[in-house]
């Protein structure tokens, strides 16, 4: 669940960038993922600095699943930059209906090719762990799954 009122509170507090870094590292930290094994995460948290009060905020968020917290990190993103950049979130109830009304098998390949915060992406990897038992790896991403660059 989605705890809106304590992340405005660390939104008021706290800068975004920071704020954001500390949602990913509480998060990775919470399910014993390693970024230093990632190149791309091992970059981002190149100059990273903990700060206690912030980790321990964000860590009592709670963050069970990715879909969790690309819900957290789409809510730190000011409305101006949003309008600004013309971003725009699609709910999770509306993927979890396309996803379910699209019923993809077991072995069919999957395209989001305006992929912003890959969020069918991480919606159709639950459809498939829950609907065909099967589980996330480098392999089956990209064997399934492929997303578009919607950027300049």
């Amino acid at each position: 669940m989605i705890k809106k009122a304590v992340l405005n509170e660390l939104i008021k507090s706290y800068d975004l960038v920071g704020l954001e870094q500390h949602l990913i590292y509480a998060y990775l930290l919470n399910h014993q993922l390693d970024y230093l094994r990632s190149p791309i995460l091992a970059t981002y948290f190149d100059n990273f600095l903990q700060n206690p009060a912030l980790f321990f905020d964000t860590s009592s968020l709670e963050i069970e699943t990715i879909k969790e917290l690309e819900n957290y990190l789409e809510l730190i993103i000011p409305s101006s930059d949003r309008k600004l950049n013309g971003a725009f979130f699609t709910p999770d109830y509306i993927i979890d209906f396309i996803i379910n009304e699209v019923k993809p098998q077991s072995n069919d390949k999957n395209l989001d090719p305006s992929c912003g915060c890959g969020a069918f992406l991480v919606g159709v990897t639950d459809y498939y762990k829950r609907t065909f038992n099967k589980i996330y790896s480098k392999h089956y991403s990209r064997k399934y799954l492929w997303f578009g660059y919607s950027g300049v």
